[in-house]
């Protein structure tokens, strides 16, 4: 009888779901693999390192470079040449439930989109941002620059502070609308109602950037 062969141990199983893509701390692109636990690295898109990344409506992936130029890649072609979109230095990029796209620019001011350039809105309800996104409730949701959360009233932030008492990176929201948090060691965070669940450096990278697709 053929001695068993002894398999090498998986990794732990971690909830990132299917679809998950990462920006790693040194400007790569990951997708996550849940089978196998780990990122699938695919470098730098069109040769760019990253800061952030972002969809369209139409699928087209957009990528924020660290230097603040923007490039896109519509599936089919090339990735676009890095620009200065409108003239903007970026942190990152956004669309809302009305197609609507907005913009954290690296001064912390949110512009939003229109007529081929951005009406600057400044600091809104004086915070200086380092992110926005959009929560299942359709609320905007803010992580300023100190790491602390708020949600957009229409007037003001609510300021959430320290959530879970994590400095925060950024936050994202997959499509269950679970709320999750890259802390300042590039480690990931499940919100669970009351804190943070560590996954710590998930799939051995740090990470930078958190997107669900």
């Amino acid at each position: 009888m053929k001695p068993r062969i002894a398999l090498g141990a998986l990794p732990p199983r971690l909830p990132l779901p299917l679809g998950a893509i990462c920006v790693g701390t040194e400007g790569n692109v990951g997708i996550w693999n849940p089978f196998l636990g780990r990122w699938g690295d695919v470098g730098y898109p069109g040769g760019s390192k990253v800061r952030s990344l972002a969809r369209d409506l139409l699928d087209v992936v957009f990528v924020v470079t660290t230097d603040g130029s923007v490039r896109s890649w519509p599936r089919a072609d090339p990735w676009s040449p890095a620009s200065r979109m409108g003239n903007w230095t970026l942190n990152m990029l956004g669309w809302d439930r009305d197609a609507t796209l907005w913009c954290v620019g690296t001064a912390g001011n949110v512009g939003g989109w229109h007529n081929n350039k951005w009406l600057d809105r400044g600091n809104q309800g004086g915070w200086t941002l380092k992110m926005m996104t959009w929560n299942a409730g359709l609320q905007l949701v803010g992580v300023g620059t100190k790491g602390n959360v708020g949600i957009w009233t229409g007037q003001a932030w609510t300021d959430l502070g320290l959530m879970g008492g994590w400095t925060l990176k950024m936050t994202a929201f997959d499509k269950t609308g679970r709320q999750w948090g890259v802390g300042t060691e590039g480690n990931i965070g499940l919100w669970n109602g009351q804190g943070w669940t560590d996954l710590g450096i998930a799939g051995g990278w740090t990470v930078d950037w958190l997107y669900f697709s």
